[in-house]
């Protein structure tokens, strides 16, 4: 994850600095900003880290939040194609019975028209 996203989304990402870390406290959050120099800043005061320390620090937070990113991305995917499987599916046996029983077909998609339609009214 880059940081120019964090700080476009500092509002989003705030809630995770404050969970990675506890001793940050809520003005120390907002004078950060989006700002990686300050939260850098504010690592080596709070926690008396070294330049290097709140440099790792915040790399492995970043590689955390784009790992996180990254799942989330990879189950919306699945969830898409699981949703395409089943419309697909639908789609086939809605055919199958469309030239089976065309008069049966018919009959029950007027039912299901008229229900939707009742519903809607009220």
């Amino acid at each position: 994850m880059d940081w120019y996203r964090i700080e476009g989304s500092w509002k989003e990402f705030k809630g995770k600095a404050q969970s990675q870390w506890g001793q940050l406290t809520d003005d120390d959050l907002t004078m950060i900003g989006g700002k990686r120099d300050e939260l850098f800043g504010k690592l080596q005061a709070r926690y008396g880290y070294s330049k290097d320390r709140a440099r790792q620090e915040i790399d492995r937070w970043l590689d955390d939040i784009g790992e996180s990113a990254d799942s989330l991305a990879a189950r919306a995917m699945g969830a898409k194609n699981s949703a395409m499987e089943v419309a697909d599916n639908f789609g086939s046996a809605l055919h199958k019975s469309v030239e089976k029983n065309p008069v049966a077909t018919l009959a029950l998609t007027g039912a299901l028209a008229f229900v939707l339609g009742a519903l809607w009214k009220s």
